[in-house]
């Protein structure tokens, strides 16, 4: 497993990034795998438009109530991708990894205000490896 953890103020660019067509063009089949927010979307299905802006705006909901951003940013963009020659991993699995690197990265510690987050899974990358 390969992972990478970059920091932005904005989670609503964010999401419009990880449901649009990526960098390359690589993203495909975008969904929300599982999320820690209510979010009242169904999992494994595309968004729409409406859906996708407001997922943004739950993910900076906090920033916006408070109008505060801490420095480097708010949102924590935790990439994870499996090695092209590796096996094949279904959203069930990329859920359970994501709730335990949210558990571990402390967003879901016992006693804490609870942070959105979500994962979204969207094919290979451009260089082949599911992400």
């Amino acid at each position: 497993m390969i992972g990478k953890i970059t920091r932005g103020s904005s989670g609503r660019a964010l999401i419009r990034y990880l449901f649009g067509p990526g960098k390359a063009n690589e993203h495909t089949d975008q969904r929300v795998v599982v999320s820690g927010l209510t979010i009242g979307i169904e999992e494994g299905r595309p968004l729409t438009t409406e859906e996708i802006a407001g997922l943004g705006g739950a993910i900076d909901s906090a920033k916006d109530a408070h109008r505060a951003d801490p420095p480097g940013g708010h949102i924590w963009h935790v990439s994870l991708s499996i090695p092209q020659e590796e096996r094949f991993i279904a959203d069930e699995e990329w859920a359970d990894i994501a709730q335990r690197v949210m558990s571990a990265l402390g967003f879901e510690k016992e006693g804490m205000q609870p942070a959105p987050w979500v994962a979204v899974g969207h094919g290979t990358s451009a260089n082949g490896n599911q992400h």
